[in-house]
């Protein structure tokens, strides 16, 4: 960590050096400009690192304003996706089949679920003032001024490579006076948030400053039925402190630094689970029984959980060297420690030129401590006690520079370079107890392979913009050359085996073009075409254990896996994308509907299986999968009157694959070809509506007042599309009164008290007999009555 903070400040020392004696306009009052002009109407973006309206932009992108984020109270990426066309981000990871906050759950867009989130390698990012963010997790709150969401690849607007998309958040610019403000809400299940911030100049004009602290916590909604037990499953807290320093030493140059420290401790997480003797059907192949059709209710799942580890296991489970200076708990449950930081600097070279810097730094360290058998021990299951802990570290630092020309000429361009150095640790731990008819015979600790994913990016990247008819047409053209070289370290967890260390470098070119026509009284059409790549890989795992030479277990792994190559190549996304975007008669609001059509070649593909020596799943990739995109997505504004506002999305996202071969010995799912089907883990179909009112008193108080739906469609929760989750919808209230420096607001979360499944896949049922698979899904909290009151000053 030290050592790449040394370097975030040696970047920053030379760039002020190097600028820090020519004259022009601050970076910093455009910055709060903007944030002004969106909260008062006018939809301001700064995706293409300038600020311009949203209706210059020609690609689907969405602004969600620091008036919408308070409005709304959404303070995590989970409830931003519910007001964000084409956007899923769940608190369930697929695959890891749990539901609580991993550093591993997957940014989706457009359908497009490709992969855990969070690697080195995601096919989505997050950004924070364009600083690329691996762990996929901010705090939010206070410190937000407002976030755009593009949607498809992105070769130009971020530093790295996006192949499906991408989420940046914005901080807020510090103010020109002193300000502070502290919110506090709580609500039923014990739920607690106390938010404070403080902003203001040390030096007026040159040097602001802006303090933010958050404390909060929430109890669990899920009765947890092991022994008897009325405790809940689901509680959850975090701690976060973050500072921000602008310093503007003249006109020309503005450099806004921002740290940000939080921790979470969860307790065990609130996961469904329907094993398999609850199955409405058999697949094809007899051997492994599965759920067809839709999941069964909350009524008939089992949510069983000890959350008491001898201490034997305690001993076995925490010992990961990734722990090493965490000071986290042996506990079940999930725990993070998250640092974020980053400098960002702006410089005016004269009336034509701009230059910027982006320097990041981020760690992201979490534990999920979990008790493995999911429902009740029976005498015919092979472990008495199960318990594991799955421990990620990730790291990152990146550095990018970019010139870029005035904007406003009839030809202007940007350049750039980027690095990143990006590495993803991971380690599982599992122990059992042995059980015969029931008996407990042998203990098993059982440390798997120590691994490390990582990749060093170069990226090259330009853009050409032209206009022309008076400003009304504009052609655009970027492309961005990228460079990954992978490595991938896996140490076995059998004393004496050799290191697994391969690496490999992959290369990557992506053009993206556009064309925008000015129709007229604030609206524009646009068509663009463009591609993206994730870089490809290795089955390290794999080969760690192909390596041990074990004949039992060798045949089992191409028994349940089959034939895959050690080494796969990278998977390419090419779109194209038609949209009419701006602003309704008479100003009243602002819109945007697109339609898209692509195709995902050379799919990466993971195919995972319970191996029974082991234990547990192994899973291995290959490129055998290609996948149709389609579909269409509307966002939209509308102001009746000055008091009545009516806020609209909506998406259908088709995302079909027509290749996709398993290859595996015994199919999993019992089918050995799953062409045709659509991808598991996001609707196909989803939508908001957000209706407002507002109306000022005559003493200065204004009371307000609005109604938030949001609806989710039917998702697959396998691979075979054999089995799915209902869609649901939710309804939340909010109102109260506010003035200049006071605010009360009264809320019901979930009115309609609507708990079916948000998410959930069906995975191997770890206490059962291996040919078995079980559903893990993650019910929706239940309705929630609360208060909050803010207080500026």
């Amino acid at each position: 960590m030290q050592k790449g903070l040394y370097k975030a400040l040696y970047c920053a020392t030379a760039l002020t050096t190097l600028t820090v004696f020519a004259p022009q306009t601050a970076f910093a009052q455009k910055l709060a400009a903007a944030d002004a002009a969106a909260d008062t109407g006018e939809i301001t973006v700064t995706a293409r690192h300038r600020e311009e309206s949203i209706v210059d932009v020609p690609l689907a992108i969405a602004v969600v304003t620091s008036k919408t984020l308070d409005k709304l109270d959404i303070t995590s990426t989970e409830k931003l996706a519910n007001y964000v066309p084409g956007l899923q981000f769940s608190d369930f990871t697929p695959g890891y089949s749990r539901n609580d906050r991993g550093g591993t759950r997957p940014l989706i867009f457009r359908g497009l679920n490709t992969g855990t989130g969070g690697s080195v390698t995601a096919a989505g990012g997050m950004f924070l003032d364009g600083a690329a963010v691996v762990g996929n997790e901010i705090p939010g709150g206070m410190d937000i001024g407002a976030v755009e969401i593009l949607r498809g690849p992105q070769s130009v607007y971020f530093g790295r490579s996006t192949m499906t998309g991408a989420v940046s958040y914005r901080t807020k610019a510090i103010p020109q006076d002193w300000q502070a403000q502290v919110d506090v809400t709580v609500a039923e299940r014990s739920t607690r948030k106390i938010e404070a911030s403080v902003a203001g100049p040390i030096v007026p004009g040159k040097l602001g400053v802006r303090l933010t602290g958050l404390s909060e916590s929430s109890g669990g909604y899920v009765t947890n039925t092991y022994n008897n037990s009325s405790s809940k499953l689901g509680d959850r807290s975090r701690n976060s402190i973050s500072g921000t320093v602008e310093f503007t030493p003249v006109d020309s140059l503005e450099i806004k630094g921002y740290v940000n420290y939080f921790r979470d401790v969860d307790g065990a997480s609130a996961t469904a689970f329907l094993n398999s003797t609850n199955d409405n059907c058999i697949a094809p192949n007899a051997t492994r029984h599965t759920i067809c059709g839709v999941i069964p209710d909350k009524s008939h799942s089992i949510n069983y959980h000890n959350t008491t580890i001898p201490t034997q296991f305690a001993a076995s489970i925490f010992a990961s060297p990734l722990l090493n200076g965490t000071g986290f708990k042996d506990q079940i449950g999930l725990q993070r420690e998250v640092v974020n930081s980053h400098l960002v600097a702006n410089y005016d070279i004269n009336d034509y030129l701009k230059f910027q810097s982006i320097t990041g730094y981020h760690t992201n360290v979490t534990l999920q401590a979990s008790d493995g058998i999911a429902q009740p021990v029976l005498p015919t299951y092979a472990y008495n006690q199960y318990f594991y802990t799955i421990t990620n570290k990730a790291r990152d630092f990146s550095q990018e520079f970019r010139l870029s020309s005035d904007p406003k000429r009839a030809f202007s361009w940007t350049v750039g370079t980027n690095y990143v150095n990006a590495s993803n640790k991971v380690q599982a731990i599992v122990a059992f107890l042995d059980q015969v008819g029931g008996v407990p015979t042998t203990y098993r600790p059982i440390p798997q392979n120590l691994g490390t994913d990582g990749a060093k990016t170069y990226g090259f990247f330009g853009g050409g913009y032209y206009k022309l008819l008076d400003d009304r047409l504009t052609l655009s053209a970027e492309a961005r050359y990228q460079i990954d070289k992978r490595h991938n370290q896996q140490v076995s967890g059998v004393t004496g085996l050799e290191l697994n260390n391969p690496s490999g470098t992959f290369k990557s070119f992506n053009p993206r073009v556009s064309i925008d026509y000015d129709v007229g009284e604030g609206r524009k059409i646009y068509a663009s075409y463009a591609s993206g790549t994730r870089p490809g890989g290795f089955n390290a795992v794999l080969q760690t254990y192909l390596n041990r030479n074990d004949p039992i277990l060798t045949a089992q792994l191409n028994q349940y896996l089959g034939a895959t190559n050690f080494t796969y190549a990278e998977e390419k996304l090419r779109i194209g994308e038609l949209g009419f975007k701006g602003n309704f008669a008479g100003g009243k609001g602002y819109f945007d509907i697109n339609t898209y059509y692509g195709k995902l070649s050379d799919q990466q593909v993971a195919f995972g299986s319970l191996i029974p020596y082991l234990g547990f799943t192994v899973t291995a990739i290959s490129n055998i999968g290609q996948t149709t995109v389609y579909g269409a997505e509307w966002q939209g504004n509308y102001n009746f009157t000055n008091e009545f506002s009516l806020a609209t999305t909506f998406a259908w996202n088709h995302a079909e694959r027509n290749k996709y071969t398993n290859t595996a010995g015994i199919p999993q799912f019992g089918t050995t070809n799953l062409d045709g089907v659509k991808m598991a883990n996001a609707p196909e179909i989803s939508g908001s509506a957000v209706l407002s009112y507002t109306h000022e008193m005559s003493n200065a108080w204004n009371i307000f007042t609005n109604v938030a739906y949001v609806y989710r469609g039917k998702q697959f929760t396998d691979a075979g599309n054999l089995s799915w989750i209902k869609g649901r919808s939710q309804v939340d209230l909010r109102g109260g009164l506010s003035n200049d420096s006071y605010m009360v607001e009264l809320f019901m979360t979930n009115v309609f008290n609507d708990q079916n499944y948000t998410a959930g896949n069906v995975a191997a049922d770890f206490g059962g007999a291996p040919p078995y698979y079980g559903f893990f899904g993650a019910w929706a909290p239940p309705r929630t009555v609360g208060a909050r009151i803010s207080v500026k000053f």
